[in-house]
């Protein structure tokens, strides 16, 4: 909680500065989770517009601007990106950002990593990416190359999901959370009120929350999950949901 004051702290002051300077401000690459606090603290005091670089990003960058700011396209977020390659094996995600960070870099200033067969991509700010290119060479034990291209030459692997049917007796959060972590009810009730569990990027406290169709959960150790489809009844009257697993 003392976090998300400090947060909130900053992101009144940047749209303060936005407002009375007449100038567009940016934030770092914000998670999901902070861009909904930021967007809901942000409504209807100033323009906002956002990038991470790609169309699919989750890690953002939110610009508070002013009225004659019409699109994002004339925003200036200062996004660079890193090619990565490899010519001996594909690099995890997990290997990837321990060698960016290794480098002493802030997590912030770092975006959406994307690994694909060659090596991966890394979005982050323009600085970092010139500092990534001039001093990583290697990923663990692994050697690799590093070039900075634009936003635009990136080409980003489609995202990879896993399909599951589950089986819930409502549409209760507890009962989704149940199902997903294959655990009992009771021990989805303790890992909510625990601060474990996140709708649409928002923590989720109520066990009784209804879900719908297109919400994304997500549980601490457990994953991602997207509630794609609700299927019907089984004979017994339990609801049949077809949910997609993030990896």
């Amino acid at each position: 909680m003392e976090q998300e004051k400090l947060f909130l702290a900053k992101i009144e002051d940047d749209i303060r500065r936005a407002a009375d300077g007449n100038y567009t401000v940016t934030t770092w690459f914000l998670t999901p989770e902070e861009q909904v606090l930021a967007k809901d603290f942000a409504r209807g005091k100033v323009q906002l517009f956002e990038s991470g670089g790609y169309a699919e990003a989750e890690r953002r960058i939110l610009a508070f601007c002013p009225d004659y700011i019409e699109s994002a396209a004339e925003v200036e977020f200062g996004i660079g990106v890193v090619r990565i390659r490899s010519k001996q094996e594909q690099l995890p995600h997990r290997s990837v950002m321990g060698a960016v960070l290794s480098l002493g870099i802030r997590r912030e200033t770092v975006g959406d990593i994307a690994p694909d067969e060659e090596g991966a991509w890394v979005f982050c700010t323009a600085e970092m990416a010139e500092y990534i290119c001039r001093n990583l060479d290697k990923i663990g034990r692994v050697p690799v190359t590093c070039e900075q291209v634009l936003p635009e030459q990136a080409t980003i692997p489609p995202r990879v999901f896993e399909h599951i049917e589950i089986g819930v007796a409502s549409l209760r959060l507890d009962a989704f959370v149940a199902a997903v972590m294959r655990q009992s009810r009771g021990r989805a009730v303790e890992v909510i009120s625990e601060g474990d569990v996140s709708l649409n990027h928002r923590e989720a406290k109520d066990p009784a929350q209804k879900i719908k169709e297109g919400d994304i959960l997500s549980v601490r150790r457990n994953g991602k999950f997207a509630v794609e489809r609700i299927l019907g009844q089984t004979k017994k009257g339990r609801l049949k949901v077809l949910v997609k697993q993030y990896r």
